[in-house]
């Protein structure tokens, strides 16, 4: 979730995240809360949680939590920006080496061709 606040309500809409964070941590499921603020923007904040499966969130505390969110995002200046994501996989550094063609990672020790990564660019005000 992405949200704008004024200058002066900054430390107070962190104050009210740090509290949401702290007390979603203990339910089943979270792998992690975090809360960053916008190196470009600094009235912006973004906060992000990873949760194990798209089913830990239909639990009653995790509905109550969302529901203090949303209060949150109606006090934003700017129009808040909320999205769900779903990772099917994710892979490491290795990953990066087999697209690129090296030869250690492909398990072929011999091939010297090199292959251009595909990128792809969205920006809509969250994380990258």
């Amino acid at each position: 979730m992405k949200l704008s606040t004024i200058p002066q309500q900054s430390a107070e809409v962190v104050r009210t995240l740090r509290s949401l964070q702290m007390t979603v941590q203990s339910v089943a499921g979270l792998m992690c809360a975090h809360i960053y603020m916008d190196a470009d923007t600094p009235d912006s904040l973004l906060y992000v949680e990873e949760w194990q499966a798209p089913e830990d969130l239909s639990q009653d505390a995790v509905a109550a939590h969302f529901k203090k969110l949303f209060a949150l995002m109606e006090r934003s200046t700017r129009a808040p920006v909320l999205r769900v994501a779903s990772l099917v996989d994710t892979r490491g550094i290795e990953q990066l080496s087999v697209l690129m063609g090296s030869p250690s990672a492909a398990g072929t020790g011999s091939s010297t061709a090199k292959r251009r990564i595909p990128t792809t660019r969205q920006h809509d005000g969250g994380p990258p």
